[in-house]
């Protein structure tokens, strides 16, 4: 068989993602969740702000790195805001299209601002 037979792209569109799905493959992305729902912050920017800068420590890059891969990844696998609220709803009601874009501004932002050349 060719490889590319053997190779099967899986078509969210007619089978979305159910919740525990979501949950493990976007788990950086799921803490944002508590914040969001919390009301301790006046918009979603402000609470996305608060999550990377308050959770900036030893590791920051390397966390910042995955929630960065994980945003990017749901943006490209979901390329609109019906296919992201059908695969990342039930989990991440919130997740749309405008917020995970937030979401990689901020942490670039932080990245480049915070941790560039070691800092």
């Amino acid at each position: 068989m060719r490889a590319a037979e053997l190779e099967a792209a899986h078509d969210y569109t007619s089978l979305p993602m159910n919740h525990w799905e979501a949950l493990t493959m976007y788990r950086s992305i799921f803490q944002f969740t508590y914040l969001f729902d919390s009301g301790d912050f006046g918009d979603r920017a402000d609470a996305i702000r608060a999550r990377i800068r308050g959770e900036c420590s030893t590791n920051c890059r390397g966390e910042l790195a995955t929630l960065v891969a994980e945003v990017s990844d749901a943006l490209v696998r979901f390329p609109d805001d019906e296919s992201l609220e059908a695969n990342l709803g039930p989990a991440m009601p919130w997740a749309t299209r405008a917020v995970l874009i937030e979401i990689n501004r901020q942490a670039h932002e932080h990245l480049s601002g915070h941790h560039a050349q070691g800092r």
